[in-house]
């Protein structure tokens, strides 16, 4: 929601504001509340994502779509992409900063997983595209 800064809006309307300023927790909140909006038949842009048992610190997650599984988020040095299918061909992934930047590419003629080293990329949050023939598979990972 917003908030609009007026008396009806402090008093009597229903608005609010969130402000995090921690990318763990802004990433554990976004997840929570996609869940939370897919499970009230929300509709997003993006593939709905699986949560996987937590990994003891209750934060590691495992992003899959239909094709791909990317693993852990948060990350810290080194991510894990997967394929769904053994052995995908014409495998393209794409790591791209907020700005739109890509700071990773890589192209597979075959794919099953690979594991990506991230330690040289700064703190913050990424989005992972992974193509193959006519699937994109599109993520939101948080670096710490």
């Amino acid at each position: 929601g917003s908030h609009n800064w007026s008396s009806s809006a402090d008093t009597k309307n229903d608005e609010n504001e969130l402000m995090i300023h921690d990318s763990t927790v802004a990433n554990l909140f976004y997840q929570e509340f996609y869940q939370r909006y897919l499970d009230l038949s929300g509709t997003l842009l993006l593939k709905a994502y699986k949560a996987c048992a937590n990994s003891g610190n209750g934060m590691n997650q495992l992003l899959s779509s239909d094709a791909f599984s990317v693993y852990p988020n948060p990350v810290s040095n080194e991510l894990s992409i997967q394929s769904i299918v053994a052995n995908a061909s014409n495998v393209e992934v794409s790591i791209l900063d907020q700005l739109g930047r890509t700071v990773y590419h890589q192209t597979y003629a075959n794919f099953s997983k690979d594991r990506i080293d991230l330690s040289s990329i700064a703190n913050g949050m990424y989005v992972v595209s992974v193509r193959s023939n006519k699937q994109q598979s599109v993520f939101r990972i948080v670096k710490l």
